[in-house]
């Protein structure tokens, strides 16, 4: 995924002035996706997707437009605050 890390502003649908921010949370939202993928069993999936959720979150709040639907795991165990 090596490509994540050059997308432009424009190609990540965000303003120019996020895309230093999201060159930051792409390889950490690659990074833990992974980590979702190759999770054990069910109580490690619901916290590793916790923890993945708070950069797409993130991401999310930058995106200029028609945004990608973002879903959560309530049974993670933590709750959400958006920050840029």
């Amino acid at each position: 995924m090596g490509s994540l890390f050059s997308v432009t502003a424009s190609a990540a649908g965000v303003d120019s002035g996020d895309a230093a921010a999201v060159k930051e949370l792409l390889p950490l939202i690659e990074e833990r996706s992974k980590k979702v993928a190759s999770a054990p069993d069910i109580a490690s999936i619901r916290s590793e997707l916790a923890e993945l959720t708070m950069p797409l979150v993130r991401f999310h709040a930058m995106v200029q437009g028609s945004r990608p639907v973002l879903a959560y795991c309530p049974k993670g165990g933590k709750g959400l605050a958006p920050t840029r």
